[in-house]
């Protein structure tokens, strides 16, 4: 009776290892598949919703907006800033205030503002996880390697046709999260360089802090 006991526990322990593997390797199949036709997309736009809850799972704000991709640059438009990215400085400008900030973000920092960008460099920072599918979207779960950070897991879905991600949340390790949906999305628009760099001509009475 021992004997098939044992044998029952290596097999359920083999299973579950094996089972593992797979899900790590089919999320990062799936998840390179994204990455490649990001980076072969030459200019993306998509349009967006998001929504913020706090700890007690409760929605604390929501805001819509438009972001603009290419390469490392972006640019954000939404009800409450405008934010522009040329790869190096950043731009936030807060309409409320008529300031602009202009500094040298982190990593961290341009994650935060732009979640697309994790997917750039989620092999080196995250473990993923297939989740399966749901309403005809694959599922992927990103856990970061670092504890000690202030991301939990993110969850994707991804609409394998067009191999973006349709939906982000992002759950905080204070338990709050944020969920961002996009609602449009458009591929090869070429963007000119001066797309990601903020223009004073357009906001001449703004007032810019230089914090590099």
């Amino acid at each position: 009776m021992r004997k098939y006991i044992f044998s029952f526990i290596f097999g359920a322990f083999f299973w579950a290892c094996g089972s593992a593997v797979f899900s790590q390797s089919k999320a990062t199949e799936l998840l390179d598949k994204v990455v490649a036709k990001y980076n072969a997309s030459k200019g993306i736009s998509a349009r967006f919703s998001i929504e913020n809850k706090n700890a007690q799972n409760q929605v604390s704000g929501r805001t819509s907006g438009t972001l603009k991709m290419q390469g490392q640059c972006f640019t954000l438009k939404s009800q409450d800033m405008m934010i522009w990215y040329d790869g190096k400085n950043q731009w936030a400008f807060m309409p409320s205030s008529n300031e602009v900030n202009l500094s040298i973000p982190s990593r961290d920092e341009i994650q935060e503002v732009n979640p697309y960008m994790i997917l750039k460099s989620y092999k080196k920072e995250f473990k993923s996880l297939y989740k399966g599918k749901s309403n005809g979207l694959e599922r992927v779960e990103l856990i970061p390697l670092q504890k000690n950070g202030g991301i939990k897991n993110i969850l994707l879905e991804i609409d394998v046709t067009r191999l973006y991600p349709v939906s982000i949340v992002v759950f905080n390790s204070n338990k709050t999260s944020l969920n961002i949906h996009v609602t449009e999305y458009q591929t090869g628009l070429n963007f000119k360089n001066s797309e990601f760099v903020f223009d004073e001509r357009q906001f001449p009475e703004a007032e810019i802090i230089d914090l590099r």
